[in-house]
């Protein structure tokens, strides 16, 4: 009897249950997108948190306005770095439709194994984003700073592509 429960559980769970995992629908989410007009591409971040103010997922992502042919280079170097040894860090490179997209992503668990924090995290742009996104409270702070540069320098009106999210809500003027 007890056998017969376990198995459908595990049939009407799955086997890959989420115990444990956060609700992504519960996530605070912040993003920034800039399109620089000059280079042709655009520079986003995005960074969710749980209702601590605790990061739990973070991406660096640059979309490039042509198609480049350093894709599996550049997926070859990253395999080479201490960065895609760490589980939950994540690197892609994509070219199609006409557009080249990069991205960098981690997870807490990665933060938590040491990414960012050691020595050892070459190559990924996240790097240099942490100290804006390590928490809720730094990433609201910093995204305020960046409406105010989008006011100032009109760039919200400058091109479509240039928007940022704050607790899910989209500002874009």
């Amino acid at each position: 009897m007890v056998i017969s429960l376990l198995l459908c559980m595990v049939i009407v769970t799955g086997c890959g249950n989420n115990l444990g995992k956060v609700d992504d629908s519960k996530l605070s989410v912040y993003e920034i997108h800039e399109y620089d007009a000059e280079f042709k591409h655009t520079e986003e971040i995005v960074a969710k948190f749980d209702d601590e103010g605790k990061l739990k997922y973070a991406e660096y992502i640059t979309v490039y306005d042509r198609e480049m042919t350093v894709c599996p280079t550049k997926i070859k170097q990253w395999n080479e770095t201490e960065d895609s040894k760490y589980e939950d860090v994540k690197y892609s490179c994509e070219a199609k439709d006409g557009k080249t997209t990069i991205k960098w992503s981690m997870t807490d668990k990665s933060l938590n194994d040491g990414y960012l924090t050691d020595n050892k995290t070459f190559s990924s742009r996240l790097k240099g984003s942490y100290n804006n996104i390590k928490d809720e409270e730094t990433a609201k702070k910093v995204w305020n700073e960046h409406i105010t540069k989008f006011r100032d320098e009109n760039l919200f009106a400058v091109d479509e592509r240039n928007y940022i999210i704050i607790d899910g809500e989209r500002i874009d003027s």
